[in-house]
């Protein structure tokens, strides 16, 4: 029998798999069909203009054939506005649009552009909360107040930070050597956690590592509490979606323990011994049941975006 409720409690925060976000502009050194095909979990358009993007130097897709393309593959797509007037929400909040991705430093920022959000659902007689909100932190006052932010609107599907940004208004230059925004990473992780919504960004790596890789950084930054992370380049995709998904190992432990502490908890106990040497308690089938729901819940993700990756045992 279960022991818990939490694929139920947890279903807002695990469902949407987003492990890659793919930041898509007039700078970026490929076409939409190309970045499609490397299989980003999500793309986020940037330099919309009218209804149309522009992406690299020669490449202007309408906005309904993105959608087109997206829907097709399972991509999410969230457009980064600078216009939140009701013209410009209007011209970009329409049916197949994710959300919205945003910087924001207050409550107040937050409760805002979702209420003009909820207008113009109501207006397009679209169901409310369709459109989720991607907020980006890089302010000292908003880590600060990101735990106040974070609950301001039910439409926050996931906390991100500006790390330049950040950087600059801590008047801490970097230097590749030591983590300053160490703080901040942990606040944000923690306040997605406690609202149930996903923390997307990458652990600090110290540049003079001789072994440094995309790999162990995305390896550490889901240690740390992460789900996914941006990206601006096709080669960081693969990384980012093997690196944010329970390992084959993780999951077939995951189920071991669940299994084992379902039995002992049929037999009244609120402990027992994995593989007759490890103990094991209640404490630990959190753990293994939010593995087993992001496992499955990746597997449905690339079965829709039609891929069939092999799984690491690591």
């Amino acid at each position: 029998m279960p022991i818990s409720d939490f694929e139920t409690d947890h279903e807002a925060r695990l469902r949407s798999v987003r492990r890659s976000k793919l930041e898509i502009s007039a700078k970026s050194n490929f076409t939409f069909k190309e970045a499609v095909l490397s299989k980003p979990d999500s793309v986020i358009l940037r330099d919309l203009k009218g209804s149309s993007v522009k992406i690299g130097s020669n490449d202007e897709v309408q906005l309904g054939e993105i959608l087109n393309i997206s829907r097709s593959n399972s991509v999410d797509v969230f457009v980064k506005l600078t216009d939140f007037s009701n013209l410009g929400l209007n011209d970009f909040l329409i049916e197949g649009i994710a959300g919205i991705a945003i910087q924001v430093n207050d409550v107040n920022e937050v409760i805002n552009i979702s209420n003009q959000i909820l207008d113009l659902e109501y207006s397009k007689g679209i169901a409310a909360n369709t459109f989720e909100l991607d907020l980006t932190l890089g302010t000292t006052k908003s880590v600060v107040d990101c735990f106040e932010i974070v609950q301001a609107s039910s439409r926050i599907a996931s906390l991100n930070l500006d790390e330049q940004k950040l950087y600059e208004d801590l008047n801490a230059p970097f230097n590749g050597e030591e983590d300053a925004l160490a703080f901040s990473r942990g606040r944000i992780i923690v306040a997605a956690r406690v609202a149930e919504v996903q923390a997307h960004g990458l652990a600090f790596m110290n540049n003079q590592e001789s072994e440094y890789s995309l790999e162990k950084q995305v390896a550490l930054s889901r240690k740390m509490g992460f789900s996914g992370a941006c990206c601006k380049t096709l080669e960081e995709i693969s990384y980012l979606n093997e690196g944010f998904a329970p390992s084959l190992y993780e999951y077939e432990r995951a189920l071991k323990v669940k299994e084992a502490m379902e039995e002992a908890f049929e037999a009244g106990l609120g402990a027992v011994t994995l593989g007759g040497s490890e103990m094991i308690d209640v404490a630990m089938v959190r753990h293994s049941e939010n593995t087993i729901y992001r496992h499955s819940a990746v597997k449905a993700k690339e079965s829709r975006m039609g891929i069939d990756y092999e799984e690491s045992d690591d």
